[in-house]
């Protein structure tokens, strides 16, 4: 694979979306926004912890109801050098590590929170933000340019961050980064941290469902006027007997997309691990949506959950390999009748897209290569608060192992892949390598904008 045909092709993408990114149509982001206070892990936080005491359980439950429960979240996650979310449910463990735990820093958190604010930051001129359950606290940590749309008197207006005065409760997430190579010592076991990554202690407070309130649905065709891409998130709530919002969302869902033929919807799924949950995701969001993003552990629990438990354990056995990703993407695209799905990891992008999406594969690899350049320079900087922030990193070596597994794509698919896609019958197969960085400073919220300036980028008109 030729490394110099890459680096020009990222070099000359960053150009190109400088000069154009003021010039999209809007875009509209929903639903969830929380704070997320971010500890990263030193020796002074292990001897807190008291690891050396503490037996590590046989099983994982993904849930913590106890300080032993979150010990056990945070040791899978090192061990396994994964990114996982727990959700917590004891409100006096989860007072006992807010109040315990020195934390680095806050900052907006949520795919919408972390979304809205870094496409403002790369000059997207305008950007909609939906979240039914928005705090005062949270609009704070907003850009002030964001919009709001709120129904008043009838009437669909949009409002700053600054000026929303809610009474809903502040939804606060505690991440907690390691760094690789970090040596752990619990009373059964030793392990180095494998890699980089973090362990999510997911609050949920009470909330409105992540849906579009019925007030604002005679609205959707002034709230959704010139706007060609929805970049959905957070529909993570278990539905009642009574109700099952997931049923509004599907409904919703279609009654925007026949708005606008051009108008494309895609959903971020996380590690979600409820199956009740997943397979409303599955049946009432995503089957109805066009796009799909997800990291490689995330398209496994999909295949599980779709009954292709087979190709989820072909791609583990495979390391994550390019030709088990494809097929397991391929999958899921036949199953759902998804137009596009984007699968991405530490080495390379992934992205299928079926031949009706409308997008030339050319353009999604553009997309593709931006998100990269942009997702490397939030790894650094913990920041990305200009457009002119990602040229600073054009110098990143490109990934070794994303291109032989570019190589491994075109032996798979019997096609030459080296410039990054193929044309096949019903379907485009995009990928590219992506950029690797020594000294990373943070692990949050890189997934979202990967995804995010993937799904967006291609209404970036580049040459």
């Amino acid at each position: 694979m030729d490394k110099k045909f890459w680096e020009n092709e990222y070099k000359n993408t960053t150009h190109d979306f400088e000069k154009n990114i003021k010039n999209t149509s809007p875009v509209v982001i929903g639903f969830n926004t929380n704070i997320d206070k971010i500890k990263h892990i030193d020796s002074k936080f292990l001897d807190f912890l008291d690891l050396k005491s503490f037996n590590t359980p046989k099983n994982t439950k993904s849930t913590i109801n106890s300080l032993n429960d979150f010990k056990n979240g945070l040791i899978f996650s090192m061990k396994t050098g994964k990114a996982a979310e727990w959700v917590i449910n004891d409100k006096k463990t989860y007072d006992y590590l807010k109040n315990n735990t020195k934390f680095d820093n806050s900052q907006i958190g949520g795919q919408v929170g972390i979304i809205a604010n870094y496409l403002k930051h790369i000059g997207l001129k305008t950007v909609i933000v939906y979240n039914p359950s928005l705090s005062k606290e949270e609009a704070k940590y907003y850009e002030p340019s964001v919009k709001i749309p709120i129904i008043e008197n009838d009437k669909l207006t949009f409002k700053t961050p600054k000026s929303i005065d809610s009474q809903n409760e502040t939804k606060m997430n505690l991440i907690y980064e390691f760094k690789k190579d970090m040596q752990i010592n619990t009373k059964n076991e030793s392990f180095k941290t494998p890699r980089q990554n973090r362990f999510i202690v997911s609050h949920r407070p009470k909330k409105n469902p992540p849906c579009f309130d019925k007030k604002i649905e005679p609205h959707f065709k002034e709230l959704f006027k010139n706007v060609k891409r929805i970049f959905l998130s957070g529909a993570n709530i278990e539905p009642t007997q009574k109700t099952n919002y997931y049923d509004t969302l599907k409904k919703q869902i279609i009654s925007i997309t026949n708005l606008d033929k051009d108008i494309k919807i895609h959903y971020e799924f996380t590690s979600e691990e409820n199956p009740i949950i997943i397979k409303n995701i599955i049946d009432k969001i995503l089957k109805h949506t066009d796009s799909l993003g997800c990291n490689e552990r995330e398209l496994c629990i999909l295949l599980e959950n779709i009954n292709k438990k087979n190709i989820a354990k072909y791609i583990k056995e495979m390391n994550y390999s390019s030709p088990s990703l494809i097929s397991g993407a391929m999958a899921v695209a036949k199953k759902l009748n998804m137009k596009r799905i984007h699968v991405h990891n530490l080495n390379y992008f992934l992205c299928i897209t079926s031949k009706d999406y409308g997008i030339p594969p050319k353009e999604i690899r553009t997309a593709l290569l931006y998100s990269a350049e942009a997702v490397i320079t939030r790894s650094i900087k913990q920041s990305l608060n200009n457009i002119n922030d990602i040229e600073i990193n054009l110098k990143h070596e490109i990934s070794e192992k994303g291109l032989n597994e570019i190589k491994n794509a075109s032996m798979f698919l019997g096609k030459d892949m080296s410039e990054g896609y193929v044309e096949l019958e019903d379907y485009n197969i995009n990928m590219i390598p992506t950029k690797l960085a020594e000294h990373i400073k943070t692990t949050v919220g890189l997934g979202d904008i990967v995804s995010s300036t993937a799904f967006f980028g291609d209404i970036v008109k580049t040459k």
